[in-house]
């Protein structure tokens, strides 16, 4: 019996280990990606919150809020989407809370240049 090459053998979910690990490579570039435009999130309400811009304190009582709300609606995902392995977990994760922090990020950046074009 011959052996399988690496790249050829399967996996217990049916993919070849060379597609596994891409997969987890694309993985690991979102949720780089992911920390980066969280990173940034972070700055802009620090900078807003530090500065006490009007709407300042509104922003901190949505951030708090939506953290509740985020971790509620990916539970609900989760329930129904019943992921069958840790790779869909993740990405499912990802895609989520990926949505949710590009959202504040153009919010928050174009309150930042409407701001800036008034004065």
């Amino acid at each position: 019996m011959a052996m399988q090459s690496p790249e050829r053998k399967l996996t217990r979910c049916g993919m070849r280990n060379k597609d596994v690990i891409e997969d987890w490579i694309r993985l690991s570039a979102a949720a780089g990606f992911l920390w980066l435009e969280a990173a940034t999130v972070i700055w802009l309400r620090t900078s807003m919150l530090v500065t006490l811009r009007p709407g300042s304190r509104d922003e901190a009582i949505r951030m708090v809020a939506e953290k509740f709300k985020g971790n509620a609606d990916l539970a609900m995902k989760f329930a129904a989407a019943r992921p069958k392995s840790a790779r869909q977990a993740t990405r499912l994760s990802i895609n989520h809370y990926g949505s949710l922090v590009r959202a504040n990020r153009k919010r928050l950046v174009d309150r930042r240049l409407a701001r800036r074009l008034v004065n």
